[in-house]
């Protein structure tokens, strides 16, 4: 795994969503931010919080601000895990 240009894990708010992703399974969890910026012609913004977790190591979107990351951690997440999407723990 890559080293990320912005800490991970480090702010209040990381922590509080890498402990909704522990609880939910995932393993060795890094969560940071990036600032929200407008993206390409025809795209929609860049930034926000994501996070990268043992297995897969992917990088996951979670959303671009606490709430709406926590939302959809705590509302989205365990509903994909029931459906099998990849990445998501059972």
């Amino acid at each position: 795994m890559s080293d990320y240009i912005n800490p991970y894990n480090t702010s209040r708010n990381q922590k509080k969503l890498k402990k909704l992703l522990d609880n939910l399974g995932y393993l060795h969890v890094k969560v940071w931010w990036e600032p929200v910026s407008k993206g390409n012609e025809m795209c929609g913004p860049q930034g926000g919080y994501f996070f990268t977790a043992f297995p897969d190591e992917e990088i996951h979107p979670l959303g671009y601000s606490f709430v709406s990351a926590r939302d959809f951690i705590t509302n989205e997440m365990p509903y994909l895990s029931y459906l099998g999407y990849k990445g998501a723990r059972k």
